[in-house]
């Protein structure tokens, strides 16, 4: 083969054509896009950055003995929105991911007084 324009002559004697060109490259490309997708990406890259806060706690009697299944309404007071959630088995609640602001809360439960 001929010296060209279309390859490139190594100090081996070789030539570098355009086909085996394209081909390195798309080797190269294709172990590039590889490492990128196996490589673990920093969290900060996926979470997002939001202000929020939340509101746990535990439901218990005068007693001291925790309350399962109690509704739990949080109702933000500077905006009306409001949350409900349950009390699980243990009487704990947890309501994440809520806007700054003041909150109230109403505990209800059938046989809870008012």
């Amino acid at each position: 083969m001929l010296e060209s324009e279309l390859g490139m002559r190594f100090n081996d004697g070789g030539f570098l054509t355009m086909k085996k060109l394209a081909l390195a490259f798309g080797q190269f490309l294709g172990i590039l896009l590889l490492a990128l997708l196996i490589t673990p990406a920093p969290i900060h890259l996926f979470a997002q950055n939001r202000n929020a806060g939340e509101i746990r706690g535990t439901v218990t009697d005068p007693s001291g003995a925790r309350v399962p299944d109690v509704t739990v309404a949080i109702t933000n007071t500077l905006t009306g929105v409001k949350t409900q959630i349950q009390s699980g088995d243990t009487g704990v609640h947890d309501a994440p991911s809520l806007d700054p602001g003041e909150y109230s809360l109403t505990f209800t439960r059938q046989g809870f007084k008012k």
